[in-house]
């Protein structure tokens, strides 16, 4: 059955392709032969394809997760080096604003007891300068009395 068939014919091209002399027979046999195995191994190979389909789609799903794991893993490193950079600049805000606020606060109250010393003392210097005015004019009225008097 097997003299004649394709199988039969591509043994026969192959083995004249590498210089391969046949016994009388030999080719229909070896076809025969790779026949009975295609027969075989026909539902083998069914088996085999189901199973490695199986563990390529185990295999995919693994990676997958592992890919997701990492992911969320990744997901998680950035949000806490995120949080912990807005920590740092709050902290840092918080410094600038006690050294840039808070000293030039600290100032102007200064300047500005200062300046109220200075316009108490300017008023207490104001008072004076009038207590002597009044005591120069009546020196003056007093003087005038004199000299019409005399």
């Amino acid at each position: 059955s097997s003299s004649g068939s394709t199988i039969h014919k591509v043994v026969l091209n192959v083995g004249h392709f590498f210089f391969f002399l046949f016994k009388p027979w030999q080719a229909v046999k070896i076809a025969n032969g790779v026949g009975k195995v295609a027969k075989a191994a026909g539902p083998v190979f069914a088996v085999v394809d189901v199973a490695v389909t199986v563990a390529t789609k185990v295999m995919e799903e693994k990676h997958r997760r592992e890919v997701q794991e990492a992911r969320e893993t990744s997901f998680n490193s950035i949000s806490s080096v995120a949080s912990d950079i807005i920590t740092e600049i709050d902290k840092q805000y918080a410094l600038m604003e006690i050294e840039a606020f808070d000293k030039k606060t600290e100032d102007i109250n200064t300047i500005k007891e200062s300046m109220v010393k200075e316009a108490g003392e300017n008023n207490e210097f104001v008072k004076q300068l009038r207590e002597y005015s009044e005591e120069i004019k009546a020196l003056v009225g007093s003087m005038n009395e004199v000299e019409t008097e005399v």
